[in-house]
Order: structure tokens, then C-alpha cells, then sequence
């Protein structure tokens, strides 16, 4: 299961936008380190409303639509199976 994880989970993508994140964050911590008044309070909360809401909605309704798609295969294999259990049924061998 761990190469799964490393193989599905561990991407150019993941690495890039890890590095960006811990390095802005490390940027703004040693740009602001000195600065005596600081609390971190100037942050737009709207904006940060957006960057976590957003993302969360969309995996959630690309979740759902996955699903989805997966009980329409799952119903058609089982309505597949279930017309040749009747045509073995029926025909009378």
C-alpha cells in the first residue's frame, strides 16, 4: 500500500505546490520575524474563505460525480448479469 501512496499520491504537482508553500511561508516568517507590532492580523478573510472553501466544494462535487459514475457501472453489470441468468433461464437447454 505504501507504493500506491507513492506512486498515486507523490506527484511533480504535490512537491512543487509543498515547496511553495512552506517556502512563502518561511519568506513571510523571516521577512516579518523582527517587526514588534506584528500578530498576523492584516490576512483578508474573504480571500482566505475562497482558497479553503473553494477547493473543498470541488473535490467534494468531483467525489460525488465519481461516484455516481461508478453505481451506473455497477448497476449495468449487475442488469448484464442478471439478462444472462434469464436468457439461461428461458431458453431451455
Amino acid at each position: 500500500s505504501l507504493k500506491v501512496f507513492l506512486f498515486y499520491l507523490i506527484t511533480l504537482n504535490t512537491v512543487i505546490s509543498v515547496s511553495l508553500s512552506v517556502g512563502m511561508m518561511l519568506l513571510w516568517y523571516f521577512t516579518h520575524k523582527e517587526s514588534q507590532g506584528f500578530e498576523g492580523g492584516g490576512m483578508d478573510w474573504v480571500l482566505l474563505g475562497f482558497a479553503v472553501v473553494t477547493p473543498l466544494s470541488v473535490s467534494i462535487g468531483i467525489s460525488f460525480r465519481r461516484r455516481e459514475r461508478a453505481l451506473l457501472y455497477i448497476a449495468q453489470a449487475r442488469s448484464y448479469a442478471y439478462q444472462i441468468y434469464l436468457a439461461h433461464a428461458a431458453w431451455g437447454w
